[in-house]
């Protein structure tokens, strides 16, 4: 499976999307509903059944630290245990 990035044309920081975003959500759905957003380093999942699917999938996590590109753990207790 190759995978879709949406680079090229989404933009969330764009005037244009930040103005009207439901031409290029649109567009999402219908073209790209699971795609690869690399200027955050994340996937775009769109459409209710897709969001649900990924969600209930055990191979996927919400957990940050478990990401791919998370940045390390920060020693909050100063001792050099978390």
């Amino acid at each position: 499976m190759s995978v879709q990035t949406v680079d090229h044309f989404f933009n969330p920081s764009s005037k244009d999307f930040i103005h009207d975003p439901i031409p290029t959500l649109e567009k999402l759905s219908s073209e790209f509903p699971i795609s690869r957003f690399d200027g955050w380093n994340a996937w775009l999942i769109t459409g209710h059944e897709n969001i649900i699917n990924c969600l209930l999938d055990r191979r996927l996590s919400t957990d940050f630290n478990l990401w791919e590109y998370a940045p390390e753990k920060k020693n909050i207790r100063g001792d050099g245990c978390f």
